[in-house]
């Protein structure tokens, strides 16, 4: 029984902790447009298209076969499937930051087809590929920044990317750092950023992508931080410090950064024009961080052992490297 119950409870948590698999439900939804009417046999049915018209296909690992019958001809086209949103949404808290992706990862309900088809003579266009009757320039993007990061600011950005050829786009952004809490901190400052994109398949600007991301980020902030003597704190032995000996005031805190993040997102089409664009990457940032403003500058920074936000590290004086886990959720306007 002490054997079975652990391994009951990594059972059952893999079986809740997985997005696609709860969210998604066994078909899709496909629309298939056409110039002419004709006959298309999908899944062992048999639809009459007059312009357009709406299949529900089995998700599957495998390609969807369509047979294609006009008056003059006939072709089967095999469309691939792609890993559906809800497969990505598995990197958040809800699914245990990765967990789910164990779960989904053979699963059908992971995959989806995409969302419109057009039939244009003897060929298919998916709509994650090429798509006669849209013509992609831009995409116009917003997004708050930190947002699950309770020690830093939101930072409102927008971002254009700009189609390069059909396997690469440029990406321009901007944000500016706004309180999330505390509002006496009071930040000014800026977020430059720049990402270059790298699509599967040539299907700008659809689907999975890898890319590289550099930003700059310079901001001025109030901050309450706590200073204790240099001599004291070597005699510093117990589990919270000498608290009685502490002292706490609002300095300035100037921090300039620059980041580089290699990124693995997935974009796609929600209704109309509308986009969204998941990702998640792994970086390296290099911080400079200096205060003005302290009464006592010769006493020495003091941080909680027991700092459960890292909110003293954020803050830290000196030029530091570290690691970076950058997800990030933009919504677009296509043009």
């Amino acid at each position: 029984m002490r054997i079975c119950l652990p391994f009951m409870i990594i059972v059952t948590s893999l079986m809740l902790f997985s997005c696609a698999s709860i969210i998604n439900g066994p078909n899709t939804q496909v629309q298939i447009n056409s110039e002419n009417s004709l006959k298309v046999v999908v899944q062992n049915d048999t639809i009459n298209i007059d312009k357009s018209a709406i299949i529900n296909p089995r998700r599957s690992s495998q390609a969807l076969s369509l047979k294609v019958i006009t008056p003059d001809t006939s072709f089967v086209s095999n469309i691939q499937p792609v890993s559906s949103l809800a497969y990505y949404f598995n990197i958040t808290a809800f699914a245990g930051y990765g967990l789910g992706f164990l779960v989904d990862r053979t699963k059908d309900k992971r995959y989806t087809y995409p969302i419109k088809l057009w039939i244009k003579g003897n060929k298919i266009y998916d709509y994650d590929h090429k798509n006669p009757e849209f013509a992609f320039s831009g995409i116009i993007k917003v997004t708050a920044s930190n947002l699950f990061d309770f020690n830093d600011f939101l930072e409102p950005s927008v971002y254009y990317e700009r189609k390069l050829n059909n396997y690469s786009s440029s990406t321009f952004g901007i944000g500016v750092p706004v309180s999330q809490f505390n509002t006496r901190r009071v930040p000014k400052g800026y977020r430059l950023g720049y990402e270059h994109k790298f699509y599967f398949q040539n299907k700008v600007p659809f689907g999975q992508y890898i890319s590289l991301e550099f930003s700059h980020l310079w901001v001025k902030h109030l901050a309450e931080l706590g200073f204790i003597n240099e001599d004291i704190k070597r005699e510093w032995t117990g589990l919270f410090g000498p608290n009685n000996q502490k002292y706490e005031e609002w300095i300035q805190v100037h921090k300039k950064t620059y980041t580089i993040n290699v990124k693995y997102g997935y974009q796609q089409k929600i209704i109309n024009r509308f986009f969204i664009d998941l990702s998640v990457g792994l970086g390296l940032k290099n911080r400079d961080i200096k205060h003005t403003g302290r009464s006592r500058p010769q006493d020495a920074f003091y941080q909680p052992w027991l700092d459960i936000f890292n909110e003293y590290a954020e803050v830290k004086e000196g030029k530091t490297w570290r690691m970076t886990l950058p997800f990030s959720l933009k919504l677009g306007y296509s043009f």
